[in-house]
C-alpha cells in the first residue's frame, strides 16, 4: 500500500507531498491541473524508463520517492529479504529515484542502490496502475503463476523450491571452486616438477654458491691482483739490491758478530732469524698464489653463468 509520495523537481512540481490512507483516495481537478504528472512520478518508482526533459526547469535532478506498506504481500517480502532490501520484522518500504538532466537514473530501496529491472520487479508487487492502453499487472504471466500459486496453497512448497534451487546454486559454486582449486593444484605440481627437474639437472654442490661468491673477485681482479703480487714479492724477495730479505740478512750477519764479540748470546739474532724465515715463506706462498690466478676470462663468464643458475 502507498502511504506517501513525494515529487521534487518534476515536469510543472516544484515540490509536493501527498499522503495517503488506507481507504479509497481520491485526486480531483481541472483538466492539465497535474493529476497525470503524479501518476507519471508514481510510474517513475515503479522502474518506468525516463528521461532529461522530464526535470523542472531550472532544475538539475528529480527526486521522487513512495513509502509502501509491505506486510500483506509475502512474495513481495521474500524478494526483499533475497536481496537484503528489508528486514524480516520490517513493513515499510522507501523507495527513491534520482534523475539527472542527461536522463541517468539512480534508484535506492530503503537507502540501498539497486538497478532498474529490480525496482520494475518490485515495483510490479506494489501498484497495479489501470488506465487507457496500460499493461496491467495481470497481463504478466509470472503474475498469474503467482496468483495461481496463492489460489493453491503453494506458498510454502514454493518457498521450499526456491531455498532447494538456492540450495543447489551453492554447491554447484563450491563445486567450480573446487575445480578450479584442483586445477590450480595440478598446475603447481607441474611448476614444481619442472622447478625440481632443473635443480636435479645443474648438478649443485654443497655451498657451492659461497664458492663461486668468493672466486668471483679473485677472476674478476685478477690481473691487478697478479699486478700487486708481483710488486709486494719483490719488495720482499728479489734478485734486485736492497730486497727485505736481503736486508735482514745482512742485519742478522751484523748481530750474529756482535754477539761473538761480546761473548754473549743475544735473543735479537733468534728474532731475527724466525723473521728471515717468515720473510722467505711468505714469498714462497705469494708465488703460489699467483700461480693460481686464473686469467682466462672464459672461466669468468662460466661463473657467472653458474652463480645465474643456482
Amino acid at each position: 500500500m502507498l502511504k506517501e509520495l513525494s515529487i521534487k523537481n518534476y515536469a510543472l512540481i516544484e515540490s509536493l507531498n501527498l499522503s495517503f490512507s488506507d481507504k479509497l483516495n481520491i485526486v480531483t481537478g481541472e483538466t492539465g491541473a497535474g493529476k497525470s504528472i503524479i501518476i507519471e512520478a508514481l510510474e517513475l518508482i515503479l522502474g518506468s524508463r525516463a528521461s532529461g526533459d522530464i526535470i523542472r526547469k531550472g532544475a538539475k535532478s528529480t527526486i521522487i520517492t513512495g513509502v509502501f506498506q509491505v506486510t500483506e504481500n509475502s512474495e513481495l517480502k521474500s524478494i526483499l529479504t533475497e536481496h537484503n532490501l528489508i528486514d524480516s520484522d520490517e513493513e515499510e518500504l522507501i523507495i527513491r529515484r534520482e534523475i539527472d538532466l542527461s536522463g541517468r537514473s539512480k534508484s535506492f530501496c530503503n537507502d540501498r542502490p539497486i538497478t532498474l529491472n529490480l525496482l520494475e520487479e518490485i515495483g510490479n508487487f506494489l501498484v497495479d496502475i489501470h488506465g487507457q492502453n496500460e499493461h496491467q499487472i495481470l497481463l504478466k504471466q509470472v503474475n498469474q503463476q503467482n496468483l495461481l500459486d496463492r489460489y493453491g496453497n503453494l506458498d510454502s512448497l514454493k518457498n521450499e523450491v526456491r531455498n532447494m534451487y538456492l540450495k543447489w546454486q551453492e554447491l554447484l559454486n563450491r563445486l567450480e571452486s573446487l575445480q578450479l582449486t584442483q586445477s590450480e593444484r595440478e598446475q603447481k605440481i607441474d611448476l614444481y616438477r619442472y622447478q625440481l627437474q632443473e635443480i636435479n639437472s645443474a648438478n649443485l654442490r654443497l655451498d657451492e654458491d659461497t664458492e663461486i661468491e668468493s672466486l668471483l673477485p679473485q677472476i674478476k681482479n685478477a690481473e691487478k691482483i697478479m699486478s700487486l703480487i708481483e710488486q709486494a714479492h719483490k719488495y720482499l724477495y728479489s734478485d734486485e739490491e736492497n730486497n727485505i730479505y736481503d736486508s735482514l740478512n745482512k742485519t742478522y750477519k751484523v748481530l750474529n758478530d756482535v754477539s761473538n764479540l761480546s761473548n754473549k748470546e743475544l735473543s735479537w739474532t733468534s728474532t731475527l732469524e724466525n723473521i728471515i724465515s717468515q720473510v722467505k715463506d711468505i714469498s714462497i706462498e705469494l708465488e703460489q698464489f699467483k700461480s693460481k690466478l686464473d686469467l682466462d676470462p672464459r672461466k669468468l663468464e662460466q661463473l657467472v653463468d653458474r652463480q645465474d643458475l643456482i
